[in-house]
């Protein structure tokens, strides 16, 4: 279960990504579904594939521009990041974080595709890795998104590195489990 909203109880609305094997869920059947509120069951009165293009998606790219990511590392994750952004349908928003020394939201979540690679275009590598602060501002930023589907790509060569988080990995994992958001890291 990725997220659960309740705000507008007794209708609920949960979002399932994989089964407890952690194979992704595909052509699910409400008869497939077992589902409990306070011990009793529930009555499931819709499904929808979260691929379904009516679902939007909140996507937030996650980037690393510390000193390490000069050269190749940099060029290939602008052109991944260029071809996420790309991919989004007209529903979908994106945005752009960047760290090395600190933490910045260089694009909020709905910025426009030529934000958004404009951004991406501009990104050059410099300074330390903020990794663990960075992890934890995705996880508040997608949370705040309002939309079911999020998704962040984080895009890093390495770890934490120059002591500038002021949160430890445990802190940094646990406000990106509070964003209810898929976490891709590519490395």
């Amino acid at each position: 279960v990725a997220s659960v909203d309740d705000s507008r109880f007794p209708l609920v609305e949960a979002v399932f990504t994989a089964d407890e094997s952690g194979r992704p869920l595909a052509n699910l059947a409400p008869s497939e579904l077992s589902i409990t509120e306070g011990g009793s069951p529930a009555t499931v009165t819709a499904l929808r594939s979260a691929s379904d293009a009516s679902m939007p998606l909140a996507l937030l790219v996650t980037f690393d521009t510390s000193g390490s990511m000069a050269g190749a590392s940099l060029a290939q994750a602008k052109a991944a990041a260029s071809a996420l952004f790309r991919s989004l349908s007209p529903g979908d928003v994106g945005g752009l974080i960047t760290f090395s020394d600190g933490v910045q939201v260089a694009v909020p979540l709905g910025g426009s595709r030529a934000e958004l690679e404009a951004a991406v275009q501009g990104l050059q590598a410099n300074g330390n890795t903020a990794l663990y602060d960075a992890v934890a501002q995705s996880g508040k930023l997608a949370a705040g998104s309002g939309l079911a589907r999020r998704a962040v790509v984080l895009f890093s060569d390495g770890e934490d590195y120059g002591g500038l988080s002021g949160l430890s990995r445990a802190q940094s994992l646990q406000a990106a489990a509070g964003g209810d958001a898929l976490i891709f890291v590519i490395g």
